[in-house]
């Protein structure tokens, strides 16, 4: 892989690993077990330009490439599945977004402040009947008074009751549109936060809207423009996914290594036995197919190349690799894979959670098909 890393890019993949280790890792399981989401590290992210990625350096933003993003996520991953998830929704989506809605200088002001780390958003996108199909949004905005009046409800919203500012994407007059809405807006309310499998960090809840009203200047776009928006980042949001998946498998298979390079049994460490030398060279092959088919999507997206197919080839492989893959670091390391002070148990849980971010499996098998077969 290191072939299709330029030196800048090498250097992002050892300073974000290094950070990873340093300033994420210590804190995972405490988010894991307590389920919270510790500000404090968008607060450390954000000098790395980690927020920002894609929005220019004009308006405060990294200006980097996929590719830059993919290694970036995938070492993150490593360490935090939680921290990863959070990287791939504010790049692929928030600030992606915004940098494209926001324009006017109340709008830019808040862009920076996101960049920055000072404030969060998050988007509303998905509702209970519909998903995220455009032609089946519900939830509505229309003129009242010189203001905006929103009504309806969204499902799954990350970071619910956590961001300060949602951009929600609405049926306007002429078609899907995003809203900027702020937490303590009137008429707003969440549900309590889902308990999850994994990625328990992350807040997750409902939105319900009932009457809120923002001001005219809320308005993100033109009505209408919403969802032809909205279909390049959230494949960028897969791609993103696929990463974080592979950078999930790889923490677990290192620590397995290192596990097996420990553990005596018989007199020498287990891994000398072939059956356990066996699985690990299984496992790195089949991740190696994985990062490489992630990477090729990334560059074709830097290339100005369609990588729809790509990516969702990349999630299939990034999905196998990843039950596989925990499968055995959990063999490896016999029960002591299952006990919770170990990283390996809230990783395997991570993966799974994953898997079902932005398509399960079946789904993104589903997708690539007709792209093949139409």
């Amino acid at each position: 892989m290191a072939l299709l890393l330029s030196p800048e890019q090498e250097l992002i993949k050892k300073v974000v690993a290094d950070f990873a280790r340093q300033d994420l890792a210590p804190d995972a399981t405490r988010m894991d077990r307590e389920s919270v989401f510790l500000r404090e590290h968008v607060a450390k992210m954000a000098p790395l330009g980690l927020l920002g990625m894609f929005v220019p350096p004009e308006r405060g933003g990294a200006g980097t490439d996929t590719l830059s993003f993919v290694v970036a996520v995938e070492e993150v991953a490593s360490v935090s599945g939680t921290d990863a998830m959070y990287m791939i929704l504010q790049n692929a989506l928030v600030t992606n977004l915004a940098a494209q809605l926001m324009n006017d200088p109340e709008d830019e002001a808040l862009l920076r402040s996101l960049l920055k780390g000072e404030a969060l958003a998050a988007c509303a996108i998905s509702e209970e009947a519909s998903g995220a199909q455009p032609d089946m949004i519900r939830t509505t905005v229309k003129p009242k008074g010189g203001l905006l009046e929103i009504k309806g409800a969204k499902s799954f919203v990350a970071m619910a009751g956590v961001a300060d500012t949602y951009l929600v994407l609405c049926r306007g007059p002429s078609g899907p549109q995003f809203v900027a809405v702020p937490k303590g807006a009137k008429g707003l309310h969440f549900s309590p936060s889902e308990s999850k499998l994994g990625l328990r960090g992350l807040p997750l809840a409902d939105m319900y809207l009932n009457g809120v009203e923002v001001p005219a200047s809320a308005a993100l776009g033109e009505s209408g423009e919403g969802w032809k928006l909205l279909d390049a980042p959230t494949d960028l949001a897969r791609l993103g996914v696929a990463s974080a998946l592979v950078g999930l498998t790889q923490g677990a298979l290192d620590m397995a290594i290192d596990f097996a390079k420990g553990r005596v049994q018989f007199g020498q460490p287990i891994a000398k036995f072939g059956a356990i030398r066996a699985m690990i060279a299984d496992v790195q092959a089949e991740l190696e197919a994985a990062r490489a088919t992630t990477y090729g999507a990334a560059a074709l997206r830097d290339s100005q190349k369609e990588f729809k197919e790509e990516v969702l080839e990349a999630r299939l492989l990034a999905h196998r690799i990843a039950i596989r893959g925990t499968k055995i670091a959990h063999k490896i390391h016999g029960g002591a894979g299952f006990m919770r002070d170990l990283p390996l148990e809230r990783m395997s849980r991570d993966v799974r959670t994953l898997m079902h971010v932005w398509d399960a499996q079946d789904v993104t098998r589903s997708r690539l098909a007709d792209l093949l077969l139409g």
